[in-house]
């Protein structure tokens, strides 16, 4: 860390006293004064899974990274074990502090290599601008920690409004709402179908919580799902996924086709040893073959601790369970370690199929995964297709599966049995005699 950046030696008191004087000198001159908040999401992760070296050194890639974009009346002060505040003088607008915001989280999409694993820092950020915002230390650091805090739950950067404070409490008041929800009944599972090309006959679906609050209405994924990793609350969700969607399975009318669903898994929980046997348990229970199971994980998610997260993946395959990797294409894979992952299917992200009919660049991206699977004998599933022509294109390249609104939205266990019994039927029909 260079001279620029106040380390934890003197932490929330110097945070507190030179935004009280940047706040004065702001005033004074007439200026806007920025002030971003950082955390590092997954610090305490990496402390606990790769070591307190490799937490270190974390803490000093991102002061370094963050340095990049301050210019010489800035200042950036860690503030607390995991948080960076930027003090950003003279901001012209809230533009021009919204543009700062974007470019750190760009800045942070690149991966970093610490202690031989390379890893994403995962961070969110909050946005406070002094006067409109506060005018004194204690209110504008509470602006920017009550965006920060729902930059959190959405992953992704928050300029603070009178509304986010509300919405703050709110995610709050949800937390503590989380056992609520299982024990009764709040959480259910959605299934969005996968189909064969180039037949589109049904072969699986893709499973999917959703919390449907008595009071709140639903409330996103992509809120109560970051919040349970970070609350320690993500392996009951698992369990419940797990669980509920193998007993249902048993549920549809399959008519004796194969049929396969799959499952979604934090890096938590896959790098657990005892994971694998858990999961051999749950088929156990609920009667189902272990090639009707797949297991998603994304390809970034595997870098976090590769060696444990390829041990557990191994032991599933051994028992017969299908291992996808999730949103292909938009880690930092490369052919030295992809040869070795346990995988049996890739997933190719939405954003590059959605874009695939107009951008040249996105097609050959998707065109590359196709053949890159094809030659170590993995299957191909395309998600994000939305039309015709999509469906054609990637028929036309060779895709094995396609997923998408294209066919189905997520449905209900109820809805799922509906949809399956009809499209079933008119694949039947159509069959050659």
């Amino acid at each position: 860390m260079s001279e620029k950046t106040t380390t934890s030696k003197t932490g929330f008191t110097a945070y507190i006293e030179v935004l009280g004087h940047y706040i004065e000198e702001s005033l004074a001159k007439g200026e806007q004064l920025g002030l971003i908040l950082v955390d590092l999401d997954n610090l305490r992760r990496v402390n606990t899974t790769m070591g307190y070296e490799a937490g270190r050194q974390m803490l000093v890639e991102a002061a370094q990274r963050l340095e990049k974009i301050c210019r010489p009346r800035d200042r950036i002060i860690q503030y607390s074990d995991q948080g960076f505040a930027l003090l950003l003088a003279g901001m012209h607008n809230e533009g021009h502090s919204e543009l700062a915001a974007n470019k750190i989280w760009r800045m942070f999409e690149e991966h970093v290599e610490i202690v031989g694993h390379r890893i994403v820092i995962e961070v969110s950020i909050g946005i406070a601008l002094c006067p409109a915002h506060g005018k004194d230390a204690s209110v504008l650091m509470q602006a920017a920690e009550a965006a920060q805090c729902v930059a959190t739950a959405t992953s992704q950067w928050c300029l603070y409004t009178p509304s986010v404070t509300a919405e703050a409490t709110g995610l709050v008041g949800i937390e503590a709402e989380l056992d609520t929800a299982l024990a009764e009944g709040q959480l259910e599972m959605h299934y969005q179908p996968k189909l064969c090309l180039p037949d589109c006959k049904p072969n699986g679906v893709e499973a999917l919580m959703r919390w449907f609050h008595p009071d709140r209405g639903p409330i996103r994924p992509d809120i109560f799902i970051g919040m349970a990793e970070r609350i320690g609350k993500i392996e009951d969700l698992t369990w419940f996924a797990l669980n509920t969607s193998l007993r249902q399975l048993r549920e549809w009318p399959l008519k004796g086709n194969p049929f396969n669903v799959a499952i979604n898994v934090t890096p938590q929980i896959v790098q657990k040893e005892e994971f694998s046997q858990l999961v051999s348990n749950a088929l156990q229970v609920w009667d189902v073959e272990p090639a009707q199971l797949t297991i998603e994980v994304t390809e970034t998610a595997l870098m976090t601790k590769p060696e444990e997260s390829f041990r557990t993946l191994n032991a599933l395959r051994e028992l017969g369970v299908r291992i996808s990797i999730d949103d292909f294409g938009t880690g930092y894979s490369s052919l030295a370690y992809f040869k070795n992952i346990p995988a049996t299917e890739l997933k190719i992200d939405r954003s590059f199929v959605f874009k695939m009919l107009d951008n040249a660049g996105d097609r050959q991206i998707v065109q590359t995964v196709i053949d890159l699977a094809q030659g170590f004998g993995l299957k191909v599933v395309a998600e994000g297709i939305e039309n015709s022509e999509t469906e054609a294109a990637l028929i036309a390249m060779g895709c094995d599966t396609a997923q998408g609104f294209y066919y189905s939205k997520p449905l209900s266990h109820h809805d799922i049995c509906g949809w399956l019994a009809q499209r079933l039927s008119s694949c039947e029909a159509i069959a050659p005699a």
